[in-house]
């Protein structure tokens, strides 16, 4: 306790004299401290919030989200027809590519 007094008295002096080199180290130490405290915070906050969303939100989505709730199901004669219209797109690119 009586470290951090001192530290402020330090730190409030420092930055009354700041024009002395002395000073300047200790002010420049200071905030070497704080931008590293505020980007390991970020850092840890940024990777906390990644797994929340990898983790959580798919659990969330998952329970929300119905399976089996679409009636219509392809026969072959659809499923073929899709097939035929994605294999004439890919020529007609193809034919732009030439």
């Amino acid at each position: 306790m009586i470290k951090e007094y001192t530290e402020r008295l330090r730190l409030r002096d420092a930055y009354a004299s700041m024009h002395e080199p002395e000073s300047l180290r200790r002010l420049a130490d200071f905030y070497w401290h704080v931008v590293v405290i505020v980007g390991t915070l970020l850092m840890l906050g940024s990777v906390g919030y990644g797994m929340w969303l990898f983790f959580v939100e798919p659990t969330r989505a998952e329970s929300s989200v119905t399976v089996g709730a679409r009636s219509e199901v392809f026969d072959r004669a659809e499923l073929q027809k899709a097939v035929q219209a994605l294999e004439k797109r890919q020529e007609n690119f193809d034919a732009l590519l030439k």
